[in-house]
């Protein structure tokens, strides 16, 4: 039998060809042609020993011509097995190569396995982790990332930044290492329309706020029905009011005073000290001032009226004044009484007007009870003195 040529099917280079296996070591990666450049080394045959093949194939054990498939890209530089099923070659899986104690060659190991575990890592230290013991692990860093345990059907995350968005609305976890700062951030609809939203903040905000509640028409205008702050200091300031205008205000400090305000520009404000003393505004005008210690303070554009703990009583107007009782009226006095008038004084009583002095009564015992220091006779121009009969008798 005569032998064969390299061109006929028969020779033995191209049955080599046709099936066999040699290990190559990966060039080059087209991740979009699904397609590596290899290099071949120790072949079943030397006809397909050093090659350099320029458009290699990767097997995948799930790829369909449609696009869907599972596939792992490999990297420039690892080594797999190479397979030539009718003179086309495949790569087919990628292994590690031993180092000189026989050992696998890794990189910085991403996860410690047990027998029974498996693991998609990349060389970015990210990998999926089924334990053998029935735990899964999704890492993209340490500090990213989820555990399922099945004891106890726990399901666990760690990670610095965390955003989730729905129709209901969207939670976010922000965290700055450069200020030391935690934020968390939540904010709910009340439709998909997004009529209206409640906001809830939890960590800093502004470097002050630990807590902040908020309810509006919609968070985008910034402008709430509802809010309330809680600063690290445990002050809490509460505004509510339909949107744009603040109705109410309430402010507790954390020494136990607080204030509250009501209406446009606030008509109302109260304000009481962490010992109980309060101050009223009743709008622009009026006010009102208690004091713990007793003293008493109101004051009006035309009046004030002031008590003090003492017992001291004081009134000043810059207007008219006028009393009206619908019963009798005693007022006693332990102590010198000076009225002082710019106006004339009437005294004016239905039956009579009486006069008392120390130990009897009647018109006799004026001159004890008063006196007139510079009265003047309106027709002589002389001064009378205190006590005069002349001014007796004009009375």
């Amino acid at each position: 039998m005569s032998e064969k040529t390299i061109y006929e099917q028969d020779h033995p280079a191209r049955r080599a060809n046709s099936s066999a296996i040699a290990f190559g070591r990966i060039t080059a990666v087209d991740p979009v042609a699904r397609l590596c450049t290899v290099k071949t080394f120790f072949a079943t045959h030397p006809s397909v020993n050093d090659l350099h093949i320029p458009a290699c194939q990767w097997l995948n054990m799930d790829c369909n011509p449609a696009g869907d498939e599972t596939t792992s890209v490999p990297r420039a530089g690892s080594i797999g097995m190479v397979i030539f099923v009718q003179g086309e070659p495949f790569i087919f899986g990628y292994f590690k190569g031993l180092n000189a104690q026989g050992q696998a060659v890794t990189g910085e190991e991403v996860t410690n396995l047990t027998e029974g575990d498996k693991v998609i890592s990349t060389v970015g230290g990210n990998y999926i982790t089924i334990k053998a013991s029935g735990a899964i692990i999704i890492q993209s860093k340490q500090t990213l990332r989820t555990l399922y345990f099945p004891t106890g059907s726990l399901l666990s995350d760690l990670c610095r930044n965390y955003e989730m968005y729905g129709d209901g609305g969207f939670v976010t976890w922000k965290s700055n290492l450069d200020d030391n700062t935690v934020l968390f951030s939540a904010t709910y609809r009340q439709n998909l329309a997004n009529t209206a939203q409640v906001l809830e903040q939890n960590g800093t905000v502004d470097g002050t706020t630990i807590r902040q509640i908020a309810i509006g028409p919609s968070t985008d205008s910034g402008i709430f029905v509802y809010e309330q702050t809680i600063d690290v200091d445990g002050t809490v300031v509460t505004n509510v009011g339909p949107p744009g205008v603040v109705a109410y205000t309430s402010t507790i400090n954390p020494d136990g005073s607080f204030s509250v305000a009501n209406g446009a520009g606030q008509a109302l404000n109260c304000a009481v000290d962490a010992t109980g003393a309060a101050n009223i505004a009743f709008g622009p005008l009026v006010s009102l001032s208690i004091k713990t210690t007793g003293d008493i303070s109101l004051m009006t554009p035309g009046a004030q009226l002031s008590i003090s703990a003492s017992g001291d009583v004081q009134l000043k107007a810059l207007g008219s004044a006028s009393l009206q009782f619908g019963d009798d009226v005693e007022i006693d006095i332990f102590g010198d009484c000076k009225i002082l008038s710019f106006g004339a004084i009437t005294l004016s009583g239905s039956t009579g007007i009486k006069l008392d002095g120390l130990g009897a009564s009647g018109a006799g015992a004026m001159f004890g009870v008063l006196t007139f220091p510079n009265v003047i006779d309106p027709l002589t121009g002389t001064p009378l003195g205190p006590g005069s009969t002349t001014v007796m008798a004009s009375i």
